[in-house]
């Protein structure tokens, strides 16, 4: 297992109109970590302040690409059905178990012959190092997308082939 930093995050909570919080997606990447000195490292880098937060600090950089490198990974062992709620997560399937209470899953059938949308979304951890950062570890993106869950799968396998000939992979 790989210890974790922190997380690359491509989005903030924001305000609607009426002043509920929402998710807004960002133009550039938010780095959430403990690690004072690596979000300092990276403020350094990539522009940007940094604030704390909660769970420690969160830096909003000032760029759309950060330089990677890919270490070796399972991606599709990371890839689940989930469903969260304000409290967490309360599903979590591999398409046929629920994780959490070792039933079936149902997030793939809880929707047919009904008009309603499916509960669960789609989540996938991909596993980077951000090289120019001080410390040893990884940071984990999560994203909810069907495209990067169908796409980012076919990626990583290939630059796994790299890893196999001894090489991490440098990417964007």
């Amino acid at each position: 297992r790989h210890r974790e930093i922190g997380r690359l995050r491509m989005g903030a909570k924001g305000k609607s109109k009426d002043g509920k919080d929402i998710p807004v997606k960002l133009k550039t990447w938010r780095l959430t970590s403990s690690n004072l000195e690596a979000l300092s490292a990276g403020a350094g880098l990539w522009g940007g302040e940094i604030e704390e937060w909660e769970q420690g600090y969160w830096l909003i950089t000032e760029t759309a690409e950060l330089p990677v490198l890919v270490p070796d990974q399972d991606l599709e062992a990371s890839q689940w059905y989930t469903l969260y709620s304000g409290g967490g997560i309360l599903r979590r399937c591999d398409g046929t178990t629920e994780l959490e209470s070792d039933g079936p899953c149902i997030c793939l059938t809880e929707i047919e012959g009904t008009d309603k949308e499916r509960q669960c979304s789609v989540t996938t951890h991909l596993l980077v190092v951000l090289p120019q950062l001080p410390d040893i570890g990884v940071w984990r993106l999560t994203t909810h997308g069907w495209n990067a869950a169908s796409e980012l799968a076919n990626t990583v396998d290939v630059l796994q082939q790299f890893v196999a000939r001894g090489k991490m992979p440098e990417a964007v």
